[in-house]
């Protein structure tokens, strides 16, 4: 059995585009046991080469924004964290905003916090390349609907954000729905 450096471990885990990984990821990604992979991912991080995010995780890019996209999958962000990454609002919030349709999860230590969503209403988002990685980004009218949808921002919020961001396709696309209490955040938008 051949033996992989550490140093090119993390440089195929950087060239695959991905920046956070799980043991079974990774041992996809070398084609290693996993628990082989758990030893090398214990020296990836003893290294330096690697930071242990979570229990079971790693990353390989110092960005916070890759890593609360890829930490918990499918996610994307969005509220105040969208509008700054978009150049809406300039005021950064204390902590990375995340859309999930598993649970809603706290890393206050990573800065970032998942709020869940109903499958029905995950879209909205984009991705974008990020620090040779990927994110994903919802979009300005998606990420103040989510806002509204969790009690984040108000009515008067809406006002400011009108006069920055057109609401037609979304409420296009929330015309149909059979969403329970959304219709109250459509009229707040319209």
């Amino acid at each position: 059995m051949k033996k992989l450096s550490l140093y090119k471990i993390r440089d195929m885990a950087l060239t695959s585009g991905i920046a956070v990984y799980d043991a079974q990821e990774l041992s996809n990604l070398i084609n290693k046991n996993k628990n082989i992979v758990l030893v090398y991912m214990n020296r990836l991080v003893n290294n330096g080469l690697a930071t242990r995010l979570i229990s079971g995780k790693i990353c390989f890019i110092k960005d916070d924004f890759v890593i609360a996209s890829q930490l918990v999958t499918p996610s994307y962000i969005s509220m105040n964290s969208a509008l700054l990454y978009h150049n809406i609002t300039y005021q950064v919030p204390k902590y990375i905003e995340c859309i999930n349709t598993k649970n809603s999860l706290n890393y206050l230590d990573l800065g970032i916090t998942y709020h869940k969503i109903k499958p029905e209403l995950f879209f909205g988002y984009k991705r974008y390349d990020k620090a040779g990685s990927f994110i994903f980004v919802a979009d300005p009218d998606k990420a103040v609907f989510d806002g509204l949808y969790f009690k984040i921002f108000s009515k008067p919020d809406i006002i400011d954000f009108k006069k920055d961001i057109d609401f037609t396709e979304l409420l296009v696309h929330l015309r149909n729905s059979k969403t329970r209490g959304i219709n109250k955040i459509v009229e707040m938008l319209k």
